[in-house]
């Protein structure tokens, strides 16, 4: 009898919990657009700088910079639209304009400005795809794109610190001894997050400088037992680099784009390199909160 009588009163709770819901949604209406409109662009930023990046020599100029220029465009208008509220200030560690600091505005900004450093991050992406292959070679950029994350989401580690530490030291008289508690547990666990978050740097950083050889210079001999011809591209096989693993050789920007996503051999799946995380020019879709 409880139980069905529990049921009956969720039953009764239903159309009351939905009106309170759609009241929040059509009073927070723009928040909720501007969300939606941030991850869609987000979305469509991220998966056309993946494709490019895997594209090589075959890569679009105009798209990548049409990328450039609608990622730059978007965070202007953020800071355009919202111009009043001086959300640029938490790029630098400073309270935007808000006369108390709420929950709510807390949320605000962290999120927006966590997409804004993601668009600024997936930009410069974006100016490594249209680099001359002299400039930055091509077997090399997976480092770049690989750096650029792990130093974006550091900084997006940080950025939200002040916000929140503003928010657990503004209290009512009478909280002083509960904002000193909340205070100093924050900072304590955004130390420890930090601390991981630096090693990650260090470790990417360590990366970045190594030059990584997956194999030698095969000779004349073996390339053209090979048929001269690389299994990916399906082309003359152009500076050919033959695997130290399995002896599978491949032209070395083509193999080099290949472990940038992969860790074994295409042919024989022979594991040869290490992790490719964030080296195929994907960015983080995660929202930084605290």
């Amino acid at each position: 009898m409880e139980f069905q009588g529990t049921i009956s009163y969720l039953e009764r709770s239903v159309p009351f919990v939905l009106l309170l819901l759609s009241r929040i949604m059509w009073d927070h209406r723009l928040g909720i657009l501007v969300f939606i409109g941030l991850c869609g662009t987000f979305l469509h930023a991220n998966n056309t700088i993946k494709r490019q990046v895997s594209l090589k020599d075959r890569r679009l100029y105009r798209i990548s910079m049409w990328t450039f220029l609608f990622l730059s465009g978007n965070v202007f208008f953020i800071y355009y639209v919202f111009y009043n509220q001086q959300l640029e200030n938490c790029l630098i560690f400073r309270r935007p304009n808000f006369h108390r600091m709420e929950v709510w505005m807390v949320f605000w900004c962290v999120g927006i400005t966590d997409f804004v450093i993601r668009f600024i991050t997936m930009a410069l992406k974006s100016v490594v795809i249209v680099m001359h292959r002299k400039v930055i070679p091509f077997r090399k950029r997976g480092k770049y794109y690989m750096l650029l994350e792990h130093l974006s989401q550091f900084y997006r580690m940080l950025v939200p610190i002040a916000l929140w530490f503003g928010y657990f030291t503004d209290y009512n008289y009478g909280g002083e001894y509960f904002a000193f508690v909340a205070t100093s547990i924050y900072i304590i666990l955004k130390a420890r997050m930090l601390f991981g978050k630096i090693k990650e740097v260090h470790s990417a950083y360590q990366t970045f400088r190594r030059d990584v050889q997956y194999g030698s210079v095969p000779s004349k001999e073996q390339i053209m037992e090979a048929g001269n011809s690389c299994p990916i591209c399906q082309e003359e096989l152009a500076e050919p680099i033959m695997l130290r693993t399995c002896k599978h050789i491949f032209c070395e920007d083509c193999i080099s784009l290949w472990f940038d996503r992969e860790q074994t051999c295409p042919m024989c799946r022979a594991r040869v390199a290490g992790d490719p995380m964030w080296r195929d020019g994907t960015t983080a879709a995660y929202v930084q909160v605290f």
